[in-house]
Parts: C-alpha cells; structure tokens; sequence
C-alpha cells in the first residue's frame, strides 16, 4: 500500500466525572494544535496531503457519559470522520499522559475501521514512555521527539517496501515482534527556514474563543527545546538537551500575519516599537531559560522588560539560601513597573 493522503489527529479530552476539572465544567478553551499543525504544512512542502482533525476543538462542549464528562466528538462521529478521511496513514499526537487510554481507544477505532491502515503515535507522552505504547496492538509504529523529518522517512520507507530496521526516530516491532526503539533522533536545524503550521488547513474561528484579559490570543512558537536537565520537565527527553530559536523578524512576521488573517488582538505597544518589543523578548527568554542567572540579576531583568505578561518559574540548585530570598521578593521587588502589566511567579 502507497501512502498518499495522511490524517493528523488531536485527541479529545475525557475526565472522570469526581476529578476536579469536570466539577464546574470548566477546561481551557481549545487551541490550535501546532505540533501537527507543523506536521501537516511539511508533508505538503514534500508532496502528501494532509488533513488535520482536532477532535477537542471539534465539539468543545461537555458531553456526560456513564462515568465521565468528555470534551469532543463522540465515537460514532470519530469513526465516520476517521472512513471518511480515507487516509493511509493516521497519526495521533498526544502531549499529556493522562489522555494515553484516550488516544489508546482512537488507535483502536481506526483498526476497527480498517485494520489495514498504518498508525503512528507522536508527541511528548509516546516520546518519553516508547515500550509503553508500543504495547498497544493498535499502534504501528512511534515518532520519536520533532515529528516532521522522522515522518516523512517512515512514509518513504513504507511506500518503497524498506525495512524500518535502523530508522532513526522510531519505534516498531522487528519480524519476530519484539519493539525496537531507535532514540537516535532527526532534527529542523533551522527554525527560520522552516514552514509555518498549516492553519488553513481548519476553521481559525473555532480558537477565537481563546482569550487572555479579554484580549483575542492564538499560540506560536519562537523557540523548541531547552540545553537542561530538570527532573520534573519531558523537555530534556523530547528534545535531547537542544535548544534553538527563532529570529525576532521571523517571530514578528508570524505574529502580524496571525492579527491580519484571523484577527488577534495586536500588542498594546505603539506599531513601530513592537520589533523592539519582540527582541527584548526573546533575549529574555534566552537569558532566563537557557543560562544560569543569578537571581537578583534575573528580577532586574524582568522589571525593565516591556512583556505584557510575565511567567517564571526559579528554580535553584545553590546551597546559599537563594530560593529564600526569591520566596521573599514577591511584592514590590518583583511587581512589574509599567503599568497594564500583570505577574505571574512560581515558587
């Protein structure tokens, strides 16, 4: 079988009808899925088509079933959606763990629709636990880390009948069935050169309902990855210690498209600082997140930026007592100067 057409999916959202989130129905409005936003706009530029089915976004209403409350399409929906994609190939990203028995039941719906279709499983969660996802029958194969490179070799190796045995990026099962995980990654070396997600793939109107103080906001990505090692982040095994960023032109270009074509709120700052607003940011997040800063330097740094809102997490291993003095500068040594500005810190 020749894969032509691919369906990249994100999954719905599924609580048990006792777990906090579904007490006031209340779940963070969807966004738009850019991992396989990504996914879909690199296999165009190398000549597949590619459809994308957010099926949280799809019904974003609560649905109560017998023991949860959902957030998406129903089963029968997903079926009919899944026959008629009529694609080879189907991929389900998954970030969180807690949605593994979710994307588990969507591998198996699409093998009950045709067990004859190749299944991969990408995304944080399948990336960090492999040999656990592997178990599930349902699944052909796992993306390992940055999906684009990887997916377009395994859409090759099938269409040209190769064996997947020293395929970088992958998970599979060998002749005799046992998994092979290769953790030996394939990387985007330049952000700058490469696609944009492929929104116009979806109705943008459907993540309009995002909004951060009343302002109309649509996510992006300016930097992947990070150079540390913190025990309670996936970001070291997602993306291997690497980090990489873009440009501040490049991030700007993206930003003014998404006020122009889908109508996000533009900056608050005056149109001809917002290049310099937008390099002041991305060198902070450089210096912050990607260098060992000492703290009272990191505070004079965040106070002079000219960010609407700021989110940090200090995180020290000095035995100085560092974290002590962070716990205790909360108010006024931490409040941001300019006005219209909010803080958000975690300690």
């Amino acid at each position: 079988m020749k894969i032509k057409k691919i369906l990249l999916i994100w999954p719905y959202v599924e609580r048990k009808k006792n777990s906090r989130q579904v007490t006031s129905y209340n779940l963070a409005k969807p966004r738009f899925p850019l991992g396989i936003g990504y996914l879909a706009s690199y296999l165009g530029k190398n000549g597949y088509e590619a459809e994308i089915l957010d099926l949280a976004a799809e019904n974003p209403n609560p649905t109560e079933m017998e023991e949860c409350v959902r957030w998406g399409l129903s089963d029968e929906e997903i079926e009919e959606r899944v026959r008629r994609s009529d694609a080879q190939l189907i991929g389900v990203s998954q970030m969180f763990s807690y949605l593994d028995p979710v994307c588990r039941k969507i591998f198996s719906m699409i093998k009950k629709n045709n067990p004859g279709t190749i299944t991969a499983w990408g995304g944080t969660h399948p990336t960090c636990v492999p040999r656990e996802c592997m178990e599930c029958s349902d699944v052909d194969y796992i993306v390992l880390g940055e999906g684009e490179k990887p997916l377009i070799e395994l859409i090759k190796m099938v269409n040209e009948g190769r064996s997947p045995e020293g395929m970088k990026s992958l998970g599979y099962r060998d002749q005799e069935g046992k998994t092979v995980i290769n953790n030996e990654r394939i990387w985007i070396e330049d952000l700058d050169e490469h696609v944009l997600p492929a929104r116009e793939k979806v109705d943008m109107t459907v993540y309009a309902g995002c909004t951060f103080d009343n302002i109309r906001v649509f996510n992006m990505v300016t930097s992947r990855g990070c150079p540390y090692k913190c025990t309670f982040c996936t970001a070291s095994t997602f993306y291997q210690q690497r980090y990489k960023g873009r440009s501040p032109r490049k991030v700007v270009d993206e930003m003014e498209m998404l006020v122009k074509k889908y109508g996000a709120n533009a900056s608050r700052a005056k149109r001809k600082r917002r290049k310099v607003n937008i390099s002041i940011g991305i060198s902070l997040k450089a210096i912050l997140k990607n260098a060992a800063v000492e703290p009272k330097s990191a505070i004079r740094i965040i106070k002079n930026t000219i960010l609407y809102s700021s989110s940090f997490s200090f995180i020290t291993h000095s035995p100085s007592g560092d974290i002590e003095w962070l716990r205790g500068c909360g108010s006024e040594q931490l409040r941001p100067r300019r006005p219209g500005r909010r803080w958000c810190g975690q300690f």
